[in-house]
């Protein structure tokens, strides 16, 4: 058990280190050109035009110019996109996603358009369509092999009863139109029997759709099938088939949802084609465990069949199935192991009046493979005894050869992640120390006239603009010199828990006034995540106090996957970023820190900052 939470821990650091590169993949335009998502038409292009008299390359020198035709495509994608009312309402409706989904709408669409309803509705319906193509291009085949074996007496070799293979292609002709195909083929006992099927799938709305189905075998028949969404709770499948010889089957199946945890089903089939029968389900669940009970009456038999699963961990879980009825007892017990996503191996040990049996199921993606071994034709305490030692020498063969493997799959994985997120913050890093470089000259300008701004008494000056996790003034300082050409190599920046962001912030300053709206910083020119670290995965007491103590290594040189979080009742600590201004007005020095997501806006109009003294007299 100590083992599979190890691993469940190991599975949980992978997730917040994918969670944590997906996390602000994309940065906000209106945090791009500092504006609000409420702002005007006119506010955005003052943005603008602030921003363009200092990014243009035209009005840079030489050595700047590169990073200024880099920098200013992204400050005029972002005007552009944010003062064309169909783009503005695509990228507030789906962001980034949005725009791309709107470049498939013809332009004789678009001109109609007038109200945000409208463009919401056909970017919802492009975004269904393009859900919806990529499930079925992710999933179009799909195919099971099934072996079934005996052992004719104790201690002697299995031999083969039966195999059947049934597998099916399906290829997506639109967004909403599929086209399947399958092929079963048995054979027992030396003597085989195949047939093929094809059909059509077709979605029409969200939760709603049809098929058909024409089976070629000696006996043909049609199948229509079709299901509908009634309410988020309620849905109904309906599925007619006609034979060749003339017989009509029907079946009707429903499911409602109770409640968060509760779910009924009725199940009816009647017609010569099926057997009639008449089902009732009732399942609860709390995401770990469920546990279903089913009553099924037909022509032939009356069951009652209850069913436990219970999901020890995110690599291994059991379930239990009994079953009683007119025609005896069964008993069913299975373990499932994951190995991967993608690949899980399930082994069974079945008990009923006619025999035990063990069975393996292995899958891979869509494609499964059943074998069942029937190792006694009568139930006893002897074949019971075997079946189970059989079944957990199994399972335990397989943990012992798969858990070395599967420890190694998740190294790998996390150290490519922590190698990608390491990448990326490095380029976001070099991104915004382009955007200070091209910001320099024109912060230096504001500055002065700041200075002998309000009649002399000054204006608003940026002193100290720090950003991170380690902003406060009592941490040590960042390096002020970050943004230097001749530091784009240097490392220990990545590691770094703070940001000086004085100059971004003083080119952000318009007659006397700093305002910064709510949202996270990260995306404003000049700024990145510095937060986006992966040794915050480490140690739930790991901090940046203890990095600028100087109590830890270098945090690169320490990270070594598989991570082991601590104990899930320990919280993992992530500090949110924070921003730390110090400021010069009229002749007096104030400072004051806000968090991550707080807006700005400076000089305040209440006396809410806090005055260290005069200019003079502070260091």
């Amino acid at each position: 058990m100590k083992d599979e939470e190890q691993e469940d821990a190991t599975d949980a650091a992978a997730r917040l280190l994918q969670s944590n590169l997906r996390r602000n993949q994309q940065r906000e335009l209106y945090s791009f050109l500092n504006v609000q998502k409420s702002a005007s038409p006119e506010e955005i292009r003052a943005a603008y035009l602030r921003v363009a008299s200092s990014y243009h390359p035209d009005r840079v020198t030489p050595s700047l110019r590169a990073d200024s035709e880099a920098q200013f495509l992204k400050v005029d994608r972002a005007y552009k996109v944010l003062t064309d009312p169909l783009m503005r309402q695509a990228y507030d409706h789906l962001g980034e996603r949005g725009l791309r989904l709107l470049q498939a709408v013809p332009a004789h669409e678009l001109l109609p358009m007038r109200f945000p309803l409208e463009v919401a509705y056909i970017l919802e319906e492009l975004s269904a369509e393009e859900m919806q193509y990529a499930a079925l291009s992710a999933q179009n085949s799909s195919g099971t092999i099934t072996v079934h074996m005996e052992v004719p007496r104790p201690l002697q070799t299995p031999r083969l009863k039966q195999l059947s293979v049934d597998q099916q292609v399906e290829v997506s002709l639109t967004g909403a139109t599929s086209l399947f195909g399958g092929l079963y083929v048995m054979n027992r006992k030396a003597v085989g029997i195949g047939m093929g099927y094809i059909g059509t799938r077709l979605q029409l709305g969200k939760g709603t759709w049809v098929s058909g189905t024409y089976v070629l075998s000696q006996k043909r028949k049609l199948t229509i099938e079709t299901s509908r969404d009634l309410s988020r709770a309620v849905n109904v499948r309906v599925s007619l088939s006609g034979a060749e010889s003339g017989n009509v089957g029907l079946k009707l199946a429903s499911s409602r949802r109770v409640s968060a945890s509760l779910m009924g089903t009725a199940d009816l089939a009647v017609g010569t084609c099926e057997d009639e029968a008449l089902a009732f389900g009732l399942t609860s669940s709390n995401g770990k465990r469920e546990l279903t009970g089913r009553l099924r009456v037909s022509d032939s038999e009356v069951a009652l069949k209850g069913i436990y699963e219970n999901r020890i961990s995110n690599a291994f879980q059991v379930k239990c199935v009994g079953k009683v009825g007119t025609r005896g007892l069964e008993c069913m017990l299975g373990a499932t192991r994951n190995l991967s996503s993608l690949t899980a191996v399930n082994f069974g040990l079945s008990m009923a009046l006619d025999g035990v049996t063990v069975s393996i199921k292995a899958r891979k993606g869509r494609q499964h493979i059943y074998i069942p071994i029937k190792i006694s034709a009568r139930l006893d305490p002897w074949s019971v005894l075997v079946g189970s030692v059989l079944n957990a020498g199994l399972n335990a063969g397989l943990v012992l050869l798969v858990r070395p493997f599967e420890k190694a799959r998740v190294q790998r994985q996390l150290r490519m992640l922590e190698k990608e997120l390491v990448e990326k913050q490095a380029r976001e890093r070099r991104n915004a120390a382009a955007q200070v470089r091209l910001m320099a000259e024109a912060a230096q300008r504001k500055a002065a006239a700041e200075k002998s701004a309000m009649k002399g008494l000054g204006g608003l000056v940026i002193l100290v603009g720090r950003y991170g996790t380690s902003a406060l003034p009592h941490q040590r300082p960042p390096d002020s010199d970050w943004y230097l050409p001749s530091r784009e190599q240097d490392h220990n920046l990545d590691m770094a828990s703070a940001l000086d962001v004085r100059i971004a912030l003083q080119f952000f300053v318009n007659k006397s006034r700093l305002y910064l709206p709510a949202g996270s910083k990260a995306g404003m020119l000049g700024f990145y995540d510095v937060a986006a670290n992966p040794t915050w995965l480490l140690h739930a007491s790991t901090s940046a106090d203890d990095n600028d103590a100087g109590h830890s290594k270098s945090t690169a040189a320490t990270f070594h996957a598989p991570i082991r979080p601590p104990h899930h009742r320990r919280k993992i600590r992530r500090d949110r970023p924070r921003l730390y201004i110090r400021y010069s007005y009229l002749g007096k020095v104030y400072e004051m820190s806000v968090d991550d997501i707080e807006s700005v806006d400076l000089p305040p109009l209440d006396s809410s900052h806090t005055c260290l003294g005069l200019e003079g007299d502070v260091k």
